[in-house]
């Protein structure tokens, strides 16, 4: 990759603000270090998180490299968990990048979220201490949680994503191992794919954070109790528009009534809010 000035970077002056995000979900989990990686199909990327000392020293030893997530985007057809623990301990990945992350940065007993979108796939990952073994079970009976805090971090966090997008930067990684491979030795276990899939508020929370920007202010302004006249006249856009909008937001949430679309929608809010 081209060498990148971190000091200057939104990688590392927008760390103090990420904290700030993070800091009453921290305290109400025992999670220590948050991150957010956004892979572009092209192979243009950033990273923002809690530790810009780690995310600078990832890059500088090029553990892209050896990272099993740092794989092209179209890898991953489905929303992805993933527990760390499952790395085994002789596998390229953990002696490269786990290992230093946990002894050099005492950041361990992690976990990441694969999510998938058009323009190339998220990864959000959540890691504790090297001694905080009870973490691990969190993790596992709360993906709700993780799902609710993603949500809360996507909204307050938007002007600095969109400033990362500005200052998105290009991997060129090398032959040997590249982000096709598939590193098939790397997991002891198989990574959580369904954990609490059938929970209708999960279901509900991650409908949501697949609705458009648009859509989602048509639902600002019907929770505020704008009528479809008045929100095509807000957003510009015809009557026709606003009611297709709505529409896909019903089909999503699946929801037959504004009213009932009202009341998940209230819910969904409500579990947001939570790490205010």
């Amino acid at each position: 990759m081209s060498k990148i000035n971190f000091k200057d970077h939104i990688t590392s002056t927008s760390s103090v603000d990420v904290k700030n995000i993070c800091q009453s979900f921290f305290k109400q989990t025992g999670i220590s270090v948050f991150q957010y990686h956004r892979i572009y199909n092209d192979g243009h990327r950033f990273m923002l998180g809690t530790d810009a000392l780690w995310i600078e020293h990832y890059f500088e030893h090029g553990h892209y490299n050896a990272a099993k997530l740092d794989r092209h985007p179209s890898c991953f057809k489905q929303n992805y968990y993933l527990l760390w623990d499952n790395w085994r301990k002789d596998s390229r990945s953990y002696i490269t990048v786990g290992r230093d992350a946990e002894y050099n940065f005492n950041s361990a007993r992690g976990f990441s979220v694969i999510k998938p979108e058009k323009f190339g796939c998220d990864i959000f990952e959540f890691t504790g201490t090297r001694d905080n073994w009870r973490i691990n079970e969190f993790y596992v009976h709360n993906i709700d949680k993780l799902e609710s805090f993603i949500a809360f971090f996507k909204d307050r966090a938007k002007p600095i994503i969109d400033q990362a997008h500005r200052q998105r930067f290009l991997i060129n990684y090398n032959k040997e191992a590249d982000i096709y491979h598939t590193y098939p030795d790397t997991f002891q276990g198989s990574p959580i794919t369904s954990v609490q899939q059938s929970s209708p508020e999960l279901r509900n929370l991650q409908a949501y954070q697949e609705l458009t920007d648009t859509e989602k202010q048509c639902i600002e302004w019907l929770v505020k109790g704008k009528t479809i006249p008045e929100i095509a006249l807000i957003l510009g856009n015809s009557h026709r528009t606003v009611e297709k909008h709505i529409a896909n937001i019903k089909l999503k949430l699946d929801s037959n009534t504004l009213f009932q679309l009202g009341g998940k929608i209230t819910q969904v809010r409500h579990q947001i809010k939570r790490w205010e």
